[in-house]
């Protein structure tokens, strides 16, 4: 097996901030003092990106346990580990979600069906994990970008109660 996994680290400190964001919050915006709302805005992103490496490390951990499948102690079939050695190198450093498929069809699962709403969810989180991590600061009269996000995001994620309506949007 692996050595150390991350993949419940990343859970669990996800969980976390989500927690502590859900506190912050219940609070009410009047109640949250300067340093409550830095905590909010330290939390909010922690969340998306640990839930991420997460999904990350959980694919990327089971393609190792397909790599040793047949040593001591592999709970992986041969065959799937056969079947990931042909698929897996067209997927390496592909979408995630692609990775994900390709582990499926390696044991002969059915693949996630891309129309259902876990799916989409998961997509979403990725696209703002992407919007934050790779930030690219737009002009005020240039907001295209980062509306077009913020409408998609809209139905998945509960708005931020603790920003002004008129505020810029921030997850």
């Amino acid at each position: 097996g692996i050595d150390h996994s991350f993949q419940r680290e990343h859970l669990l400190a996800a969980g976390y901030f989500v927690t502590m964001a859900k506190r912050i919050e219940s609070r009410g915006a009047a109640a949250v003092v300067p340093e409550g709302m830095t905590r909010h805005r330290a939390s909010v992103p922690g969340a998306i990106v640990s839930s991420v490496a997460f999904l990350e490390s959980s694919i990327n951990e089971l393609y190792l346990e397909f790599q040793r499948a047949g040593d001591d102690g592999s709970s992986i079939p041969t065959r799937a580990h056969t079947q990931l050695e042909s698929l897996w190198p067209s997927a390496d450093g592909a979408p995630l979600t692609l990775r994900y498929q390709v582990a499926l069809q390696a044991v002969d699962a059915e693949r996630f069906n891309d129309r259902r709403s876990t799916y989409k969810n998961v997509e979403r989180l990725l696209e703002l994990r992407d919007a934050l991590v790779h930030h690219q600061p737009e002009r005020h009269d240039e907001r295209q970008r980062h509306q077009s996000l913020q409408r998609r995001l809209r139905t998945c994620f509960a708005p931020n109660t603790l920003l002004a309506p008129r505020a810029r949007w921030f997850p």
